[in-house]
Formats: structure tokens, sequence, C-alpha cells
């Protein structure tokens, strides 16, 4: 579905039915960093500023949790996850002319 909505977003599923499946990925798995993404482009797709940027805190907060980015990268990999939330929050902001 990332790669639908990356490329073409006709089709992926519709908003609704993707955030309803999503919705229950992560009330079983809420440490689930992918889906808090897919949920972050989904949100992006209906211009619901809310919900993308919760999502996209979401989707960082639980790819640092898991150290996902520091395996790679030692000690950098926190700071360097760190960097990469600031720029997407801020052309999260960007797109939608705050």
């Amino acid at each position: 579905q990332a790669s639908l909505l990356k490329n073409d977003e006709t089709k992926a599923l519709a908003p609704v039915s993707l955030q309803k499946e999503l919705n229950n990925l992560l009330k079983f798995n809420p440490d689930f960093a992918e889906a808090h993404y897919l949920s972050y482009l989904n949100s992006l797709r209906v211009q619901d500023v809310f919900s993308s940027t919760h999502s996209l805190l979401h989707y960082f907060d639980r790819l640092i949790l898991t150290g996902a980015e520091s395996k790679s990268n030692g000690d950098e990999g926190y700071g360097r996850s760190l960097r990469y939330a600031a720029l997407n929050l801020a052309a999260l902001h960007c797109r939608f002319g705050h």
C-alpha cells in the first residue's frame, strides 16, 4: 500500500478502508512503525493535518524506540533519526502551507 500511495495512488485502497485496516493493525501492535508511516501517507492523501502529524510523530517515536536506526549506525543512529524526523515534520508543515 505504501508503494501504491507513493507511485500510483489510484490503485491503493480507498482512504477510509486503508485507515480502518491500519487502525486494526495498530490496535494489536501499537509499536509497528511502518503502519504509522502508512497512516501518515494515507492522512496526507486526504489533507488531514492533525492525523498526518500524529502518525508521523508516532512513526519516528517507534523507529527510535525499536532501535532500528541505531543498529547499523552506532550512536549516530538516534541523532540521524531525530534529524530526519525534524526534516519530515518541517516538510509536512510546508506542504500544508504553515
